[in-house]
Parts: structure tokens; C-alpha cells; sequence
């Protein structure tokens, strides 16, 4: 059941992160700047890690 929650808790924020950026509309901001699409693959890497240690400080991993 940690197994379920764990990914149920990993994949949305991806997931909306993902689609709210893959809308094509204009004015969504760092269209214009190559290090912007870098900047959201750090970011979502950072959240990643930061679930997986949540779920290591709970025990559930």
C-alpha cells in the first residue's frame, strides 16, 4: 500500500507541471530563453528528491 501512495504522490506534480507547460499558448514565461526548459528539469529533479526523502524520513522507503 506505501508502494501505491508513494507513487500516487511523485507522478502528479509532474504530471501538472508537464501539461501547464506543454500548452501552446503564447506569453508562458522563459519561451524566449534557452536555459528555461534546463531550468524546469532541475526543478522537478529537486522535487523528486525532495519526495523521496520525505518518504525515507517517514520510513516508507
Amino acid at each position: 500500500m506505501f508502494l501505491l501512495s508513494i507513487v500516487a504522490t511523485i507522478f502528479p506534480p509532474l504530471g501538472f507541471i508537464t501539461d501547464l507547460l506543454g500548452i501552446n499558448v503564447g506569453g508562458i514565461p522563459g519561451e524566449g530563453n534557452p536555459v528555461a526548459f534546463l531550468t524546469v528539469c532541475v526543478f522537478l529533479v529537486i522535487l523528486i528528491i525532495g519526495e523521496i526523502l520525505i518518504f525515507k524520513f517517514k520510513r516508507w522507503i
